[in-house]
């Protein structure tokens, strides 16, 4: 059996970069190889607007290297 692979939605993926609770778990866990993550161009696009907001408060840096 290979590696899970998941598809994270907008809300998940903001919840990993914002805190540190199950989303973020298993965004490192993508990003160490463990699950292999799949985005559709859709949900890429919402991120890139979502992480726009002003209430998330992210740091130019938090954006570039999350949307990379």
């Amino acid at each position: 059996m290979g590696k899970k692979k998941v598809v994270l939605d907008t809300n998940v993926l903001i919840s990993a970069l914002g805190w540190r609770g199950v989303p973020h778990k298993i965004f490192l866990k993508c990003l160490q190889s463990e699950i292999e993550i799949y985005i559709t161009p859709k949900i890429l696009q919402e991120i890139k607007k979502v992480i726009e907001y002003p209430k998330f408060k992210f740091t130019h840096v938090d954006k570039s290297e999350f949307i990379g």
